[in-house]
């Protein structure tokens, strides 16, 4: 499965004018977060996706291993089977496969299509994005300080362990910031079903 076109990398924008606003940024493009990503912005939230690594590095980091359901949580497993078949509808991949085990998925093409869905409801892709800080003021959403400029994100959804380090513990529960270091899984639509559920505006 080549890289789809929505994986491209494109070089950061220059940093212009006031700080860029949106409703949720989630930082690590990795399963989970374009997972989130996909479910926001399908529900008509403004989303930006934020990476340090470049498309196709998140893309190959997920290399060849595969997610069987035999291994996944078992109260999710229902809800990953019809949303990994709502992203094949979307997308045009082929990801589910019948084996021994029952249903499998190939990590890589499921990043690639987790991806490539998110952008398509108008998920902003920013790779080679590094978010130097988040700060929290105390009042409504949080600034990012990322290596081309500032966004404020009235919710934060740090997707990964590497992310969650940018955030002091105590902050890590409450307030505007939504922490998840889930590994990716068979069942990763339905955990960022309950990401974008927590970290959803309203």
């Amino acid at each position: 499965m080549a890289c789809p076109a929505a994986l491209a990398d494109a070089p950061p924008a220059a940093p212009t004018g006031p700080p860029v606003v949106v409703d949720v940024a989630v930082v690590g493009a990795g399963a989970l977060g374009a997972a989130v990503a996909w479910h926001l912005a399908r529900r008509g939230a403004q989303v930006a996706l934020l990476e340090r690594c470049g498309a196709g590095d998140v893309w190959r980091a997920a290399g060849r291993a595969v997610w069987g359901e035999a291994d996944a949580q078992p109260r999710l497993v229902d809800e990953a089977g019809v949303l990994w078949r709502e992203i094949e509808r979307e997308t045009g991949a082929s990801l589910l496969h019948t084996g021994c085990a029952g249903r499998q998925i190939r990590a890589g093409h499921a990043v690639a299509a987790l991806t490539a869905a998110a952008a398509a409801w108008g998920a902003v892709l920013r790779h080679r994005e590094p978010v130097r800080a988040i700060e929290l003021q105390g009042g409504p959403g949080a600034r990012l300080r990322t290596r081309t400029g500032t966004l404020h994100a009235w919710r934060v959804v740090l997707a990964g362990a590497r992310p969650a380090e940018l955030v002091p513990p105590r902050h890590r529960t409450r307030g505007p910031v939504v922490t998840a270091a889930a590994a990716g899984s068979f069942v990763v639509p339905a955990l960022g079903r309950v990401l974008a559920d927590s970290a959803e505006c309203r």
